[in-house]
């Protein structure tokens, strides 16, 4: 899902027991909370091989870029990258064939360049990894093929999968990856080269102790953020950290953090997500072993959504994920005790109450009302 200002983009699908298939398309929620198809599945595809009446099979990611939206469509066993402009029309754009099969994310820069990190395997590509798209040509920032930096050999497979990497607004990637001999880090391009942040051959700035593994890492305004774990086991440090350009160090939370009168005690570590001065993430504190979506702005802590509140009349049964929107508004996914699975825009700031659950989509109609926080703030 992508903000386009007050207007929201994503890829819905579903199916449709009439027609006895599945169904996908495109679709834009205007501010006025009115819905249109930009595209479906029975959209008809501009390819360099198919023409005619093929159409579209999947459709992995999207991202908007002043007005248009950009997206991988997959026929057949390949992907390739459009443009849908509002001519209605889907443009094709990449005509290498060497996209992936399986797209997770893409960022459209301001050049007209596309970000894609992409994994799985098609008849003309099996080397999943991180790719830029430029005039309609692909070319390679890393994959596993790519030296490891600071480090020995190259990247393993594993090391693009869909929850290792992230794609900046300015087409930064972050990503956490292995060399399959046991060595584990976090890597970026922000400087304009490849580079390391840290590996497991380094201390955590200040604690004396060596990292012991990564995960979740996201990437906003050049800062870049992960999940990381230490090897002292007394200590078990665990937590979400951050690097900016300069190299400072900085805990974003760990289980030293206090929240009122408890502690952070674990993290869902893929549950981060950065956007401005503000994050959310899950966790449960030292008293409380239920897991909850907190929200952090500054030195604030505060409770966004636990399973068993009542939104819009439904009863919350399961914390689906986040990720960011505009600036300091996030999309939180949420499972109903009804079956039902709802996505909200959520308004994050250091005076949070009333917050306001904006419904993006829901499978089922309902009415919006407001839900206020508890309030426990560190």
């Amino acid at each position: 899902m992508r903000s386009d200002g007050d207007d929201d983009v994503f890829i819905a699908s579903g199916f449709n027991p009439s027609t006895n298939q599945s169904e996908f398309g495109i679709i834009r929620r205007s501010s006025d909370g009115s819905f249109s198809t930009l595209l479906d599945h029975n959209t008809i595809v501009s390819h360099p091989v198919f023409s005619g009446t093929t159409t579209f099979s999947f459709i992995d990611a999207i991202d908007v870029f002043e007005n248009d939206v950009f997206f991988s469509g997959r026929v057949s066993t390949d992907n390739y990258l459009y443009r849908l402009g509002s001519s209605g029309t889907p443009q094709l754009i990449e005509q290498t064939g060497t996209s992936p099969r399986t797209f997770r994310n893409l960022r459209v820069l301001a050049n007209g360049d596309v970000v894609m990190h992409g994994s799985g395997t098609s008849s003309v590509f099996n080397n999943p990894g991180f790719y830029k798209n430029s005039g309609g040509t692909n070319t390679t920032i890393a994959n596993r093929n790519t030296a490891v930096p600071s480090g020995t050999g190259n990247f393993d497979i594993d090391s693009f999968q869909s929850s290792r990497g992230d794609i900046g607004k300015n087409g930064s990637i972050l990503f956490h990856g292995n060399n399959g001999a046991g060595l584990s880090g976090v890597y970026s391009d922000r400087s304009g080269t490849l580079e390391k942040i840290f590996d497991t051959n380094d201390v955590m700035p200040g604690t004396g102790e060596q990292f012991l593994g990564f995960a979740d890492t996201e990437i906003d305004n050049n800062v870049a953020y992960f999940a990381a774990a230490t090897v002292n086991p007394s200590n078990n440090r665990i937590g979400f950290y951050s690097v900016d350009e300069a190299g400072n160090f900085d805990t974003l939370v760990n289980n030293e953090t206090p929240y009122g009168d408890d502690q952070f005690l674990n993290f869902d570590t893929f549950s981060l997500a950065v956007n401005g001065d503000a994050a959310v993430f899950r966790a449960v504190t030292n008293n409380d072993p239920e897991l909850v979506t907190y929200y952090k702005v500054g030195s604030t802590f505060g409770e966004l959504a636990r399973v068993g509140d009542v939104i819009d009349g439904r009863q919350i049964s399961f914390l689906a994920g986040a990720s960011a929107a505009e600036e300091g508004e996030f999309y939180i996914s949420l499972r109903f005790t009804d079956n039902t699975l709802g996505t909200y825009r959520v308004a994050v700031s250091a005076v949070p109450e009333p917050a306001s659950f904006a419904l993006i989509l829901l499978a089922t109609g309902c009415v919006l009302t407001q839900r206020r926080h508890r309030k426990r703030q560190r």
